[in-house]
């Protein structure tokens, strides 16, 4: 119990917290929770009980924001740790109902990226967000985008919907340095009725 006590306060000290002002009709307010973390950071701190290890491909969990009606989860995943000249990856996620933890929605952005020492770009990426539960709805879009210092990265951006009306929003980020260092970031925002 102090183990994985220790390692929630660990990861707490990792993520930030944002609380965005969001004006709307109907009296809405958004909270929001973010993270940024390098897959070294994540091997490290994590249980290693948590982390799966299968076919060459790493598994990391992380949890977001467990507040009002939804919440949700993210797996990291990242295949040929290995290799000197390419990273594939893939984020999922699941945002579900923070009452019973039932799945209201699944989304995932996966790609490739290519690293020489001096530039990295991606190569390939796609997503999907897909209801999973009667009243709920999601979709997405992606970008790629490419910096001045030689990095890359591939962001996916996932709104949900309840009976067609805005609900949460998530977004998953992988970027990849010219030398092949890969972090993973997201941002989670929640809408509640006040």
């Amino acid at each position: 119990m102090k183990k994985i006590l220790s390692l929630l306060t660990v990861f707490a000290l990792i993520f930030s917290i944002s609380i965005p002002a969001f004006a709307a009709d109907f009296n809405e307010a958004q909270t929001g929770q973010s993270f940024e973390i390098s897959l070294e950071e994540a091997l490290s701190l994590a249980n290693p009980a948590d982390i799966t290890v299968q076919n060459g491909i790493t598994s990391i969990p992380v949890t977001l924001n467990i507040d009002e009606e939804v919440y949700t989860e993210i797996i990291i995943r990242v295949d040929n740790l290995s290799r000197s000249s390419a990273k594939s990856f893939s984020m999922e996620g699941w945002f579900r109902l923070t009452s019973n933890k039932e799945i209201v929605s699944v989304y995932g952005l996966e790609g490739t990226f290519e690293y020489t020492g001096s530039k990295a770009s991606p190569t390939g990426s796609s997503g999907y967000h897909n209801s999973a539960a009667t009243g709920w709805s999601g979709s997405y879009n992606l970008n790629d985008e490419e910096n001045d210092d030689g990095s890359a990265a591939i962001i996916g951006n996932y709104t949900l919907k309840k009976d067609g009306k805005y609900n949460n929003s998530a977004s998953c980020k992988a970027k990849c340095t010219k030398n092949g260092t890969i972090t993973f970031s997201g941002n989670y925002d929640e809408s509640t009725i006040i």
